[in-house]
């Protein structure tokens, strides 16, 4: 089941590069070759849009290793690492910083305050983890998007009570190590209070052991699992391991994505 949730865009990141960069016959006359530092904590094959923007700035004449060069790095889940990871870019002199998640994108903000930084994707409300002044105006050197996943984790709540009316007892399926996971399940608190529900932490962690986690929610009587947003959930190994879990146990269940019932061939069911 998904309902398709809005995504405020604070500013597309390919439009801020285009008007970070000169244009491509300006940067021919000068000799100029541009840096894009790309800032990711999570992990070493996640490319968050990259390849895309790359194919892009290609066909707008902005080809790398002539006038533009990227420059990658990644903390490979260790978050300790990625101020370290921020001063490299700067002393590399990038002109624009690619951020992944929140993490990634405070990091990068923490460092400097003239170079424009682009987070891809912020799960929770980016003015309330300190990227930006607000939503409609961001301010400063920080933009990118957000995705609203604490505000939609109350949102499928909604709906899978709209869906088994009788419902009482949900599992909430957390990523114990996710960062942005705490937003979500206060945002699920809360709507679960206002629909008279009663949630279970249902955690999970890099064990890999869902098994346990679906064993301990069936044991609290709950009857259907509601999966938030996390780092975990990216992977198809993670979405095809909960799909079957939930079918083994014949507990409904409300997933971030189509991609978890499209991948199953499973019915999606659209909300108003």
């Amino acid at each position: 089941m998904r309902r398709k949730g809005t995504r405020i865009i604070l500013l597309l990141p390919l439009l801020l590069l285009l008007f970070t960069l000169c244009p491509p016959a300006t940067a021919q006359q000068t000799g100029k070759v541009y840096r894009v530092g790309r800032l990711s904590g999570g992990q070493t094959n996640s490319t968050f849009s990259i390849d895309a923007i790359r194919r892009e700035l290609r066909g707008l004449g902005y080809v790398e290793g002539k006038n533009i060069i990227f420059e990658l790095r990644n903390a490979e889940n260790k978050s300790a690492r990625l101020p370290a990871l921020v001063d490299d870019l700067l002393r590399l002199k990038v002109d624009l910083i690619i951020a992944g998640g929140p993490n990634d994108g405070l990091a990068a903000k923490k460092a400097t305050k003239t170079i424009p930084i682009v987070f891809t994707d912020s799960p929770t409300d980016p003015v309330a983890y300190g990227l930006v002044d607000s939503v409609a105006r961001p301010g400063g050197n920080v933009t990118g998007f957000y995705s609203m996943a604490d505000v939609l984790a109350g949102k499928r709540l909604e709906m899978l009570k709209e869906s088994l009316p009788k419902l009482s007892h949900v599992a909430i399926l957390r990523y114990s190590e996710s960062p942005t996971d705490e937003r979500q399940w206060t945002e699920s608190r809360r709507v679960a209070q206002q629909l008279g529900l009663q949630i279970y932490p249902m955690e999970i962690d890099n064990t890999h052991d869902y098994e346990s986690a679906f064993k301990t929610a069936v044991k609290t009587g709950s009857t259907a699992v509601a999966v938030v947003r996390h780092r975990l959930s990216e992977t198809p190994a993670y979405r095809k391991a909960i799909i079957d879990l939930a079918a083994k146990y014949r507990l409904p269940t409300i997933y971030i994505s189509e991609r978890f019932c499209r991948e199953r061939r499973i019915v999606v069911l659209r909300g108003g």
